[in-house]
Parts: C-alpha cells; structure tokens; sequence
C-alpha cells in the first residue's frame, strides 16, 4: 500500500472528528445564545448543592450494577473463565474514562472487549465482544421499558405528546426485534448465506470469526435466565440512575415530575449514543432544552441541569483515568 492511499485512510477520520468538533460548537453556541445568565444566576444563588452528593451517589450505584450485569452475562459466554467483579468494575470506570475522549459512547465498550479478552486463553475477542454486545442491547432495552412503563403512568393533567409515545413504542419494539434477532440461530445463519454469497471466498475469515461470533451469541437462548437476570438489573440501575437525575433537579429547585426523567432521559440517552458530536456535547443538552421544555423548564435551566447530571457521569470518568495511568504503570513496571 502506497503512502498516499494510506493518507486517503487516514483522512476522512480526521475529517469526522473536525466535523463533530465543529458542529458540537456551533450547537453550543445556538443554545449560549438561548441562555438568560439572570435567570442562571438566580437558579445557582438558590439551588441546594447538598442534594448532589446523594445524586452522585446514586450514579456510582448505577456503575456498580452495570459492572454485574456484565458480570452475569459473562456466565454463559465465559464459564469457568469468567473475570472478577472486581476487574469489571475496573473495566467499567476506564471504559468511561475513553467515553470522555472519544466521538461516541461507544468508543468505551471497544476499550472494554478488548481489554477483557486478554483473561481467556482462546477465543477472548469474540467471547469479550458477544458479552459487551448483548449487554449493551439488554441496557437500552432496560431503558426503553423504563421509558414505555412510565406512559401509563401518566396523569389526568398531563398530556404528552402523541410523537413521543410513538418514539419510545418504537424504540422498545426495535431493540426487543433485534435482541431476539441477534441471538435466534435462524436468523444467524440467514445472514451467514447472504454474506457467503456476497462475498464469494472473499471474505472467509470474517466469516468465520462472525460465525464464531454468532455461536456465543445464540448460547444466550439456552440460558434464558441470564438474560432475564441482566434485564432486571438494566431496569433497576436505569430507575436509580434516572432518579439520582431527579434529584438533580430538585438541587436547582426545578419543578419537574419524577415521570419525566423517567420518559425523556431514555430518549435523550438513546439519541445522544450517535456520533455526531465530541462525547454528545450540545446535542444533549439541547434535548434537554427539547424535552424538558414541554415542562416548562426554560433553557438556561434546562441546559445547566444537562451540564450538572453529565458533570457527575464525567466524574466516573476521571476515576477511570487513575485506574488506566495505574494499570499502565503497574505493566510497564513488571517488564
């Protein structure tokens, strides 16, 4: 390969990541220009920065089960080899640590796979890919059924708009659709056929590694109960975490129903997971502006309770630093 095709690789990365700085800017730049700093100062003079200690709190808990959840699903793809939950919640804090660093949440779970297949001897990718796959897909589905359980839960006085239903109704039935895709052997090899065929002998050993892939991912149908245990721990960390959201709000003496982080956060979380801007930075805290409007949270309110709930995930993020300059130091020092 010459140098110059290598540059023409290499380009257009840099060029997604100038776009997604850039628009992250000019999106915070609209939403600077929606802010009254009379109104900021007066929400600050009066909130009440006690209750974020609780808020935080509650985050760590939510860290703290998502690691489990991870754990439990390492039972059926890792057996005698699963990790200690000590090490998986490690994994867990540096893989927020690279999510403050890199263009999407997801650039955390790739840290995650790959430092979590170097504890199996055979295999360790795939087996570490097919958990953070499948835990990823039982969170948003935990999410959405957060999300979809709250609409009945709505009152008299208060009437959502019929899109937002539609969005969370929809969300929930794709993520159920592509869970029970992902693991049914059926489909699996549907997808195998079509891609032999597509690729014609070209492709044999991406096949093979999806095949592989695809074997640890239908095991799943087998230990039903797994799935059931990460499901229920998915809509447990989510009420804790989203209710630590709400006393958030309560700190800055918002009045915003608990049911509303319950509907909105799911999908703010969900629209924010595209890479669209450095770390989600302006699209998230203009959905806040969206959704929390409809409340009648005015944008400088809303977009300060943005800033504050994601400031505590961030947190988490330094600690994950420590943790990764730690193990680094810890390798390089037994070399």
């Amino acid at each position: 390969m010459t140098t110059s095709s290598k540059k023409y690789q290499v380009r257009p990365r840099r060029l997604r990541k100038v776009f997604s700085f850039l628009l992250g800017f000019l999106l915070l730049l609209f939403l600077l220009s929606k802010i009254s700093f009379a109104e900021l100062t007066h929400t600050l003079k009066n909130a009440d920065l006690v209750l974020l200690v609780p808020a935080y709190a509650l985050n760590l808990l939510m860290l703290g089960l998502m690691a489990y959840r991870w754990q439990v699903l390492y039972r059926i793809s890792a057996e005698s080899e699963r990790p200690g939950y000590g090490q998986v919640v490690s994994a867990s804090f540096i893989g927020v640590f690279f999510n403050n660093f890199l263009p999407s949440t997801i650039g955390g779970d790739t840290y995650r796979t790959l430092l979590m297949s170097r504890s199996f001897p055979k295999d360790g990718l795939v087996k570490s890919l097919s958990v953070v796959y499948i835990d990823r897909l039982v969170g948003f589905l935990g999410m959405a059924l957060v999300g979809l359980g709250a609409l009945f839960f709505i009152g008299d006085e208060e009437v959502l708009p019929t899109r937002y239903m539609v969005a969370v109704v929809f969300i929930f039935l794709f993520i159920s659709i592509s869970l029970v895709l992902s693991i049914s052997s059926r489909f699996q090899v549907v997808v195998l056929t079509f891609l032999s065929k597509l690729f014609r002998n070209r492709g044999d050993s991406i096949l093979k590694k999806l095949e592989r892939l695809f074997s640890y991912l239908s095991m799943y149908t087998l230990r039903r109960d797994l799935l059931g245990t990460a499901l229920l721990l998915s809509v447990l960390l989510r009420l804790i975490w989203f209710f630590g959201c709400y006393i958030v709000s309560l700190s800055l003496q918002l009045e915003i129903p608990l049911n509303a982080f319950f509907i909105m956060l799911p999908l703010i979380e969900l629209i924010r997971m595209i890479p669209l801007t450095f770390q989600g930075i302006g699209v998230r805290e203009g959905l806040f502006v969206l959704f929390f409007g409809y409340y009648g949270v005015c944008p400088s309110d809303a977009i300060l309770l943005a800033v504050i709930i994601y400031l505590l995930l961030n947190i988490n993020g330094l600690v994950g630093g420590v943790l990764y300059l730690y193990s680094k130091m810890t390798q390089e020092a037994s070399v």
